[in-house]
């Protein structure tokens, strides 16, 4: 569970001789642990996550050469006090911003708005910008699991609102059109259960 292995960071972290960890992870939930991650670290010494795109035996694995990178690139301490990174095909992103833009290429990461933080350039590692927003993290004894991401799509209605929460949701995340809008029945049913004690947190998609 990525709250456990943000706890397991933490420990590591809290090492004396420990000089940053490094996190190896698939690919398809790398984004979301790596973000959980962020808020959750709280020391300010390097977190790097990397993986693979191709398998082992392809004769060019990316795995390695991003192994290799990832350790080379916690040692180095070029991303202390950026918080949790994710390093890719010689590019490293902020967790913060970072986002999966394809499903089988090796440069498979994008920082969409923002751009990446940095890359390495054979030996060299060259640090393009700092994240524009101060980090912040939290100290967390456990998570909710039981929360709920209903995305918006059209001709969404309140069905999978309602059953959300009458299925034991103790929360709900609406990932609405645009800037967080939603169909006329998706928001009566979104009212409905505010009423019965469940939260909706709206975010844009």
């Amino acid at each position: 569970m990525a709250f456990d292995l943000a706890k397991r960071i933490n420990e590591h972290l809290a090492e004396e001789t420990c000089r940053g960890v490094v996190v190896t992870h698939g690919t398809d939930t790398m984004e979301e642990s790596a973000y959980l991650a962020d808020l959750l670290v709280i020391n300010d010494r390097p977190v790097v996550f990397t993986g693979a795109q191709r398998t082992a035996d392809d004769p060019a694995a990316d795995g390695p050469r991003n192994l290799s990178e990832e350790i080379r690139l916690a040692n180095s301490q070029v991303t202390s006090g950026l918080g949790v990174v994710v390093h890719f095909d010689q590019r490293f992103h902020a967790a913060r911003d970072v986002t999966r833009s394809h499903t089988s290429r090796t440069d498979a990461f994008a920082s969409w708005n923002r751009g990446y933080l940095g890359e390495i350039d054979g030996e060299r590692f060259v640090l393009s910008r700092r994240p524009g927003i101060p980090r912040k993290s939290f100290e967390a004894k456990a998570i909710e699991p039981d929360v709920d991401l209903i995305r918006m799509v059209q001709g969404a209605d309140g069905r999978l609102i309602r059953c959300s929460a009458r299925s034991g949701a103790k929360a709900i995340i609406l990932e609405g059109f645009g800037r967080g809008n939603a169909t006329p029945s998706v928001a009566d049913a979104v009212a409905d259960v505010i009423s019965a004690g469940v939260p909706v947190c709206v975010a844009s998609r």
